[in-house]
This record gives C-alpha cells, sequence and structure tokens, in this order.
C-alpha cells in the first residue's frame, strides 16, 4: 500500500537550490511504498521558473506544488537574526493552505537520510505540534535560560523545540482557532522570531520527537561539552550517527559556505544528482575557490614574489608575521611598519620600524596587514594611501569557531598548514598519520603556545 506523506517547505529565490538539495535528498531516501506531496511555499514574485520545477520529473516519488503566499501581510513581522528572512513565517499559515489533516514542515537546510513515514505516522492526539528538543537550550547556563524565558514570556522551557522539523496537526490547529492565534502573533518581537511563536502558542500541546529528528550538525563539534552539560548519551549517539534529519542551522558554517564544516560531505554528495546544472557548478566552484586557500601557504608563497615585505603594525600579531616569515628564509627582506610615533625606530629580532611615509618609498613591496579586528580598515587606510590593492595582503589568523566546526577529515590538512608556518619548509615533526599526531601533541607542556594559538583541545585533541 503507498503511504502518502505531505511535506512543506517556505523558500525563496536565495535559497531555491538548497530547498532543491533537501528534496532530493528526501526522495533518494524514501522507502519503495513512500511517496510525498510536496507543497512549497514562496513570495508572488518567485520566478515560475525554476530548478524546483525539474525535481517530479527526476523523481517518481515527488509531487510539487508551488504556493505562493502573499508576501504583503508578512512586511511588518520583526527579524532579529541576520540570515532569518520573511519566508520563514510562512509556515505559521500551513493550515490555511494545505488541505490535510497532518503534515511534515521542514526547512530549506536539511538533508534526509532515511524514509520520513515513522516520523509523519507518530500520533499526535491531543497536540498541536512535535519536534525535538532545541539542544541550545540545554547547553545555556540557568541565568541565561531564564532571561530568554522571560523574554519569550511562558512559564517554563521545558517544552521549547526547534522548529526547522516539525510534525503538524492541522485539523487540531483549525478546529481549535489556534490558527487565528498564531496569526495574531505574527508581527510579535521575539528573539527567535517563528520559532518563539510556535512555543508560545502552543505551550502545553507540544510533543517531543526523538533526536534523530533534528541533528544540528554546530553540536557535531560540541560532543564533550554536551555530554560536561548532561546531555543524555542516547541523544549523543543520535547526533554521531547522522541518521535521520541533518540540520545545517549554523550561518557562515553551512556546506554551500564551506566545505570544511560538520556533514558537509553529506550535503555535497545529495548536491551531486544536480552536478549538470550550472546552479551546482558555479556554486561548488566558489566554495571551492573559498576553501582552497590555505592562508599561511598562501600568504607564504605571494610573500616570495616580491623584493621587500612591510609588517604593518609592531604588535603581538605583527611579530607572529614575522616570527612566520623568518622560517622562510625572507632574513634580510622584513621591516616593520608603524603609525605610532613611539614604535618607530623600535627593532624586533633586529628588524626595524619606520613610518608609513617612509615604506611607501621601497620599491617593489608587498604591504602585510597584521591587524586581526580593525583588518579592513587597515586595509582602507593602506589604499588610500596609495598602495595597489594587489601589493597588500592581511594576516588572517583562524578563529575559535573555526576549528570547533572543522570536519575531522580535514584535520591533517589544517595541521600541515599549521607545521609549514610555523617550521618552514622541513615541516618539523609532521607526519600524515593523524592518530600519531595526536599522541605528539597532546603533551601540553611542549605545545603550551600553540594550546592557546590554533586551539588545539576544540579539534584535533577532541575526545571524541
Amino acid at each position: 500500500m503507498l503511504k502518502k506523506i505531505p511535506v512543506v517547505f517556505a523558500t525563496d529565490e536565495n535559497y531555491a537550490f538548497y530547498t532543491c538539495v533537501a528534496i532530493t535528498s528526501m526522495a533518494k531516501s524514501a522507502g519503495c511504498d513512500t511517496e510525498y506531496d510536496v507543497y512549497i511555499l514562496v513570495n508572488d514574485t518567485f520566478p515560475k521558473q525554476s530548478i524546483l520545477n525539474k525535481i517530479p520529473s527526476r523523481f517518481p516519488n515527488i509531487k510539487l506544488k508551488l504556493l505562493r503566499v502573499a508576501s504583503g501581510m508578512f512586511q511588518n513581522v520583526v527579524i532579529n537574526s541576520k540570515h532569518v528572512s520573511r519566508a520563514t513565517f510562512y509556515r505559521l499559515m500551513i493550515s490555511e493552505l494545505i488541505d490535510a489533516d497532518q503534515c511534515l514542515y521542514l526547512d530549506s537546510d536539511v538533508i534526509v537520510t532515511e524514509d520520513l513515514w515513522p516520523l509523519f505516522s507518530t500520533s499526535l492526539d491531543g497536540y498541536y505540534i512535535a519536534g525535538c528538543r532545541d539542544i541550545w537550550m540545554d547547553m545555556l547556563s540557568e541565568e541565561k535560560l531564564e532571561e530568554m524565558r522571560r523574554s519569550i514570556g511562558i512559564p517554563t522551557m521545558e517544552e521549547y523545540i526547534n522548529a526547522g522539523v516539525l510534525l503538524m496537526n492541522l485539523r487540531e490547529i483549525r478546529e481549535s482557532g489556534l490558527d487565528r492565534v498564531l496569526m495574531q502573533h505574527l508581527n510579535a518581537d521575539y528573539p527567535h522570531e517563528d520559532q518563539d511563536i510556535l512555543n508560545v502558542c502552543c505551550l502545553g500541546k507540544i510533543k517531543r520527537l526523538p533526536a534523530k529528528w533534528n541533528v544540528f550538525t554546530i553540536f557535531l563539534g560540541k560532543i564533550e561539552e554536551m555530554r560536561a552539560r548532561g546531555i543524555s548519551e542516547a541523544v549523543i549517539q543520535a547526533f554521531l550517527a547522522k541518521k535521520g534529519i541533518i540540520h545545517y542551522a549554523t550561518p557562515n558554517l553551512r556546506p554551500w559556505e564551506h566545505f570544511f564544516c560538520w556533514a558537509s560531505q553529506e550535503w555535497w554528495e545529495t548536491a551531486s544528482e544536480w552536478k549538470e546544472e550550472s546552479l551546482y557548478q558555479d556554486l561548488k566552484e566558489k566554495v571551492q575557490k573559498r576553501d582552497d586557500e590555505r592562508p599561511r601557504e598562501d600568504d607564504i608563497k605571494k610573500c616570495q614574489g616580491y623584493q621587500r615585505i612591510i609588517i604593518f603594525g609592531f604588535t603581538h600579531y605583527g611579530k607572529e608575521v614575522c616570527d612566520g616569515l623568518l622560517k622562510h628564509d625572507f632574513q634580510g627582506k622584513l621591516v616593520f611598519c608603524d603609525n605610532d610615533l613611539c614604535k618607530q625606530e623600535k627593532t624586533y629580532k633586529g628588524i626595524e620600524t619606520i613610518s608609513l611615509e617612509a615604506a611607501k618609498r621601497i620599491p617593489g613591496a608587498l604591504f602585510f596587514s597584521s591587524s586581526q579586528r580593525r583588518s579592513a580598515e587597515v586595509k582602507q587606510m593602506l589604499l588610500d594611501a596609495g598602495i595597489r590593492e594587489e601589493d597588500i595582503l592581511c594576516y588572517r589568523r583562524r578563529k575559535r569557531e573555526y576549528y570547533l566546526y572543522l570536519d575531522s577529515r580535514y584535520y591533517l590538512d589544517e595541521l600541515k598548514d599549521i607545521f609549514l608556518w610555523e617550521y618552514g619548509p622541513d615541516m618539523g615533526c609532521y607526519v600524515e598519520d593523524l592518530q600519531e599526531m595526536r599522541q605528539k601533541l597532546s603533551d601540553k607542556a611542549v605545545w603550551q603556545d600553540w594550546y592557546e594559538k590554533y586551539y588545539l583541545e576544540d579539534w584535533i585533541l577532541k575526545g571524541e
């Protein structure tokens, strides 16, 4: 017997391809007797022709319908997060748009790795919606959690769920009048937009789903922290298994932004179903170009093309740049530059510090800005001083977040780049063996500086 499941997405033109990948994963993971009726909520300006229209002809288990929402009614919604669009609020009116008793709602930044019938067949008797616990709530301090509770005005956060995956009792929502209540909250100012609206309005009638149905990739880099916060081992194992629904809910750490982030490979394997499409090709080329850059190795290569290297900023970071370059035979080519008169004429390892006016007169020079917080400002100052953009390089020190969400498949690549910078061409004690490198780096007395500089305990030395 054919199992038909209504599934709803809400998207805009910018997210059309990611929505396509999500639906593709659903189609590929479906059981042989499962069919999906997919409804995509879009605004009235969404193009009539998009890659979404090609899905049904490629996957016979998908029937697809675009439903246009009058965007005017969402003009005054309050958005507090940069990565949130008005389309996310469309889910609040699903009960008015879909003629079904029950449906699944999925965010576009997911991939599905299992048949969804076990999820859809979950009983919702006595409940408005079902979803997975928002693990962020369990990671907050008691003070922060209480602050959030007060900000949305509910008596408890125990039921609070993430709204990226929802099982919705549409019949109960309509019959109870909850659909009207949701719309009354449409323009309310909540920290987490429509997710808070759903948690506020459905309080007391929210069912908890197993963790596998909303695996936040961000927490794949926080396993030990989850254990320390008392998250159950069953939830942790569900995350590690990555079976069910994988949710790429963290801005700047999504597969279409970086290859290196957790579970990126799984997303790109699904996306490759559309590899003949220009949307796929352009996106992959863009990410490839960004992630192919090895900050330290590329900096060294660029420096080799110049007669002199002017390190802008006689600071801690400027000295870091200097130390790295000295390991690559740039002795005699280096000079510091700083606008602070107190720093001019100071030396570091025999290398002098001069003014910007004096530095500008040096022919064949590369300006290497060491600033981290004011990098863009310093670059603009150098441009205003007449330095060509191609002759300016900015020191890009990795932030802790980069290492925290780095997929373990990329650990050796990153470590190789670090060793090249720190030791020069001989690479020190680097070897192409992850376990051996872990053992070497575990000696904190020897690698103390690296623990602080490269956050070793947040990636290569993590327990999992």
